[in-house]
């Protein structure tokens, strides 16, 4: 799996007022519109809404876009069950779904879709994309998950990765599960050359032009924000010192990404942290994860 590197730019809270002014704060309007969705995929056989590779992005972004189009009773025996965006945590709260449903949901002011890598554990795609259509939106969101794929180097050899196509406009294409999301995840910090071992909770929000901004809660103390540019890049900057490293992503849990950061402080001094482990899988690849392979 390909290392991205990445520079990674962290503030306490406490002296980052610019930083926090860099989270996106999502449209108000959209948020208080609580749009209603329908799972609308009954009588659908999952695999017909995975891509497995680019070559079947077409049909399944037609495929997809026949089902969101058809009348309630040509929906089956069962009329598609209605579902609040606030009951689907991962359109509703993570950085992706936020943007997904601020974009028009069909009509002529354009369809809006959202995709994942499949399986989740080992594809680490988080995608939405919008288009003048259902089948454009589609294939734009499963075209965009493919090339996040391909900037990860996923999958691991042996592992083919696909991508779902889990939205489109106001239909859920995937079962409830599918759309989970941990606004708080656990996260781990070390290093071995100032001898520190810590949990941490990591949460994420979307940052202005595209960026990511993670805030990790050490128990107790103050948050630090981690800015990660929408390419890599990115900066650290801690106590008057600056890191620079490089970023692992290896796969999806509950919605959110479990990524593997190696840092170099200006005068040597390293560190790991690890997002998206919970204890016990942490516990098992502990070794792993804290081998030092470089930044």
């Amino acid at each position: 799996m390909k290392i991205q590197m990445v520079r990674i730019f962290v503030l306490a809270l406490a002296l980052g007022a610019s930083a926090c002014g860099a989270v996106h704060t999502t449209d108000a309007t959209a948020e208080n519109r609580a749009p209603s969705f329908r799972f609308a995929a009954y009588g659908t056989a999952p695999q017909a809404l995975i891509a497995p590779d680019r070559g079947a992005v077409d049909a399944v972004a037609e495929r997809a876009g026949r089902i969101v189009s058809r009348a309630p009773s040509d929906a089956g025996p069962r009329p598609p069950r209605p579902a609040e965006a606030s009951s689907l945590p991962l359109l509703h709260a993570s950085p992706e779904g936020r943007r997904f449903l601020s974009r028009p949901a069909g009509g002529t002011a354009g369809s809006r879709a959202f995709a994942l890598g499949e399986p989740e554990r080992s594809c680490p795609a988080r995608v939405e994309a919008g288009g003048t259509g259902p089948a454009e939106a589609a294939a734009a969101a499963l075209d965009a998950c493919f090339a996040a794929l391909d900037a990860a180097h996923a999958p691991p050899a042996g592992a083919p990765c696909g991508c779902r196509l889990v939205a489109l406009n106001d239909a859920a294409l995937a079962p409830a599960e599918s759309f989970d999301y941990a606004p708080g995840v656990s996260a781990r910090l070390t290093s071995a050359d100032l001898d520190i071992d810590v949990d941490l909770s990591a949460s994420e929000a979307e940052g202005t032009d595209g960026s990511r901004v993670l805030a990790l809660y050490p128990s107790p103390g103050t948050p630090a924000l981690i800015r990660v540019e929408p390419d890599g890049r990115a900066r650290m900057l801690l106590h008057g010192r600056e890191w620079s490293g490089s970023r692992t992503v290896e796969g999806l849990s509950r919605g959110r990404y479990r990524e593997r950061i190696a840092l170099v402080r200006d005068d040597g001094v390293r560190a790991i942290l690890a997002i998206g482990w919970d204890p016990v899988a942490y516990a098992a690849e502990r070794r792993r994860l804290t081998r030092w392979t470089g930044a």
